[in-house]
């Protein structure tokens, strides 16, 4: 049986979007059609400036109360100043939600595994590749060694990149030129 493990990214945040204009607001900006998001599941897409070049890429996931956005934390200031520069007139509300929820990876078990309680807010499949397992939203104070239980073993992150990267699996922060990438 393979480990089943999982990892603080504390290299993500989350941005929610709130409002009645979300969806369409997202629909005309990013790389991936957002009517295809589900309430189960997420969607890998990508800013981009006007010519094509690759700016960030993130996560999208749907939430009770709107949308949030799983992204660089590095680079969290940049997107939120640039979806704002965006949205003019559109019922949109951006907030920075890092201080609400941490992002988790899991891999090494099946979708039934994973426990979802108070810890958890939100678990979904890593849409860029199977392999890679699932991500989690979890509640920011909730302390990373009890958050899915002992049949869980919680890995470093640098765990998790090598997974990644042994995968093949780029992170456009860490992975692709700014500004320069097509």
């Amino acid at each position: 049986m393979m480990t089943r493990s999982y990892a603080i990214l504390d290299d993500r945040c989350v941005i929610g979007l709130h409002g009645t204009d979300a969806r369409s607001f997202l629909q005309g900006l990013i790389t991936n059609d957002v009517d295809n998001l589900t309430a189960d599941g997420a969607l890998y897409a990508a800013l981009l400036s006007p010519q094509g070049k690759f700016l960030h890429d993130f996560l999208l996931l749907e939430l009770e109360d709107g949308l949030a956005i799983e992204s660089d934390a590095a680079r969290k200031d940049d997107l939120m100043r640039r979806l704002t520069m965006y949205r003019l007139r559109a019922d949109v509300t951006i907030e920075d939600m890092s201080d609400r929820y941490r992002v988790a990876a899991l891999w090494g078990g099946t979708p039934d595994d994973i426990p979802t309680g108070p810890n958890s807010a939100r678990v979904y499949a890593d849409p860029r590749l199977t392999d890679l397992g699932w991500r989690a939203l979890v509640d920011s104070d909730s302390p990373s060694e009890e958050l899915f239980g002992g049949d869980w073993q919680l890995e470093s992150s640098d765990i998790y990149d090598a997974l990644r990267i042994a995968l093949g699996v780029p992170d456009g922060s860490c992975d692709l030129l700014i500004d320069k990438t097509f």
